[in-house]
């Protein structure tokens, strides 16, 4: 998933027993049509579909048609999760992660991946780094490339080439 996507994922877009998550929303902060004017309302592209959170914080569809797709999860992250979803600040949009209840913006995101590499001893990577894996372990794994493409909501394997890495 794209950190955006990530951080506009809600609990309802989470099928636990499935092992499935449906990627069908991003966090996106989007512009005021009058700069600094909460009353004038957003700058929504036309033909996007948007649900206002709070403030600045709106939920917008993935910026391309293949971008919207059902993932499957691995048995460790389904378990990770129903651990993380006990423990989760409540959030009032019903994200599953946020900043003590409320959308979470790229930079706290980014410091927090941060510091989670530090915690484990690892030297930091790119959020973007764990898409390129991702699609990495599916070629080496053998998984068609139709397929990869579905999970990194690409709409091409040109698109998706740049993220294998094969050694």
């Amino acid at each position: 998933m794209r950190p955006a996507e990530c951080r506009g994922l809600t609990w309802d877009q989470v099928d636990l027993e499935a092992g499935l998550i449906d990627v069908s929303w991003q966090l996106q902060a989007l512009p005021y049509k009058v700069a600094r004017n909460r009353a004038s309302g957003f700058k929504v592209p036309i033909g996007f579909a948007a649900k206002h959170l709070e403030g600045r914080w709106i939920l917008v569809r993935p910026k391309t048609a293949s971008g919207q797709r059902m993932i499957p999860m691995a048995p460790w992250l389904i378990d990770s999760l129903l651990q993380w979803r006990d423990i989760a600040p409540v959030s009032p949009h019903g994200l599953v992660w946020s900043d003590d209840g409320h959308p979470m913006d790229g930079k706290l995101d980014r410091a927090m991946w941060v510091d989670i590499c530090a915690a484990a001893g690892i030297s930091p990577c790119d959020l973007y780094s764990a898409r390129h894996t991702t699609a990495t372990i599916l070629r080496e794994a053998g998984v068609a490339d139709e397929i990869i493409i579905q999970i990194v909501g690409h709409s091409s394997i040109h698109s998706t080439r740049p993220y294998i890495h094969v050694r």
